[in-house]
């Protein structure tokens, strides 16, 4: 009954997360995997949810990922960490207008797309294309459960706000303001 409240407090505050929204972590949310983190949906449903963390850039050499044959080995963006889940896979974001076969719509012109030999043109321009290594993923009911503790805030997406031209900065712009985090229970 408590979780139910709670649920149904956090639904009437915050619009339900989609596809088209995003999360930003609250001061609720601690440790180094989700802290100031700003995600991109890709669904939330009865199977669970799924996104992208899409301001952490990383350090991580393009070689470490992409071998000198591959068709991405001209990528001079950085890789992203995508989340925790599936660290070993290789994910991309592509931001056009025509996009290729197979090809995911997110938000706006962006895409989830396959990485293979169609990302080559996208080469020409890095900032239409972002790498992600693994994905940020939640079991059937915990993001639910987490909204409703006040852990995240939803937050419209957009292509600005997936290809932000300053990632590291993307969080404390859309951090909870201090009206909201006053009504979650921040002091």
């Amino acid at each position: 009954m408590v979780f139910a409240c709670l649920l149904a407090a956090a639904a009437a505050a915050d619009p339900l997360p989609a596809k088209d929204q995003m999360l930003v972590a609250t001061e609720l949310i601690q440790g180094d995997v989700f802290v100031k983190t700003v995600i991109v949906l890709m669904h939330h449903d009865s199977r669970g949810a799924m996104g992208f963390v899409v301001n952490r850039p990383t350090e991580v050499p393009v070689a470490e990922v992409i071998s000198d044959d591959d068709a991405l080995s001209g990528y001079e963006g950085n890789i992203y960490w995508g989340g925790p889940v599936q660290m070993q896979s290789l994910r991309a974001m592509l931001k056009t207008d025509d996009p290729p076969e197979g090809a995911e719509r997110i938000v706006g012109s962006v895409y989830l797309v396959p990485v293979d030999d169609s990302l080559t043109d996208a080469l020409d321009d890095p900032s239409n294309l972002r790498l992600y290594l693994g994905y940020a993923g939640w079991a059937p009911g915990q993001l639910d459960r987490e909204l409703a503790m006040g852990s995240w805030i939803v937050v419209g997406a957009s292509e600005e706000r997936v290809f932000s031209r300053e990632p590291t900065t993307l969080w404390k712009e859309l951090a909870p303001r201090e009206e909201h985090r006053a009504a979650i229970g921040f002091r």
